[in-house]
């Protein structure tokens, strides 16, 4: 999705949600996608790797030790999603032909879980700006007064 801002600039973001985690990624003009997971067991692992990823990261996958391959699944997974939405073409659809594919970091947003972020040139994940925003308030913050935060556009 975008915005369209004044001036004619376009502001780009995308969305993802697991567990507890919201995840937004935002940029001025070049579209992104992303995607988190919750890294946990998956019945059927290998069988969803077969259907969804190109065979050399099947074959990656096969040849790891089991307690590596599930963290690997993940990566791959975030990555193949984070790409389908950068593009919005979806998981089904093979990029167009001469089609770049995007660069894609990942991070750690919180413990047992993965999150990639695709789009053409990616700044260093330690360039990232992360907010840690809880919603709603505690019962401490509102009697204390404190409001929650706030987005406006100016």
């Amino acid at each position: 999705p975008r915005l369209r801002m004044p001036g004619g600039a376009r502001l780009e973001f995308n969305l993802t949600t697991t567990a507890d985690i919201a995840l937004v990624g935002i940029s001025l003009e070049s579209p992104l996608g992303v995607d988190c997971e919750r890294v946990r067991p998956r019945r059927e692992m290998m069988a969803v790797a077969r259907r969804m990823f190109a065979p050399p990261t099947v074959a990656e996958l096969t040849r790891l030790p089991e307690l590596r391959r599930l963290a690997a699944f993940y990566r791959a997974w975030t990555a193949l999603e984070s790409d389908a939405k950068a593009d919005g073409r979806g998981l089904f659809r093979a990029r167009p032909p001469g089609a770049r594919p995007p660069e894609i970091l990942h991070a750690v947003p919180a413990a047992g879980h993965i999150a990639a972020v695709a789009r053409e040139r990616l700044p260093p994940v330690k360039a990232w700006l992360a907010l840690d925003l809880v919603w709603p308030p505690s019962a401490d913050q509102t009697m204390a007064g404190q409001r929650p935060p706030r987005v406006s556009a100016n």
